[in-house]
């Protein structure tokens, strides 16, 4: 998938937005590249850093995976 082999372009833009699009996709097959962005700690102007949204985008891949609830809906966010 493109988004994953664009997770490790030279701009922090580039990666920020790809590791939240990611994490909205809840692309599983992302985690192993997403993991290497946990150390990058470079912000994004007026966000957070790039790590933090590769934390985040990790966060809600899993948790659809263990088909837990949801925070942000009224329904389970598995399936």
């Amino acid at each position: 998938m493109l988004l994953i082999k664009v997770l490790l372009d030279p701009s922090k833009d580039v990666r920020f937005w790809c590791a939240f699009a990611l994490g909205q996709m809840r692309e599983k097959e992302a985690i192993a590249n997403l993991r290497l962005l946990l150390n990058d700690s470079r912000p994004v102007r007026g966000f957070h850093s790039v790590s933090k949204e590769a934390f985040d985008a990790i966060v809600d891949i899993e948790r659809r995976e263990k088909g837990k609830r949801c925070p942000y809906c009224l329904r389970s966010d598995a399936g």
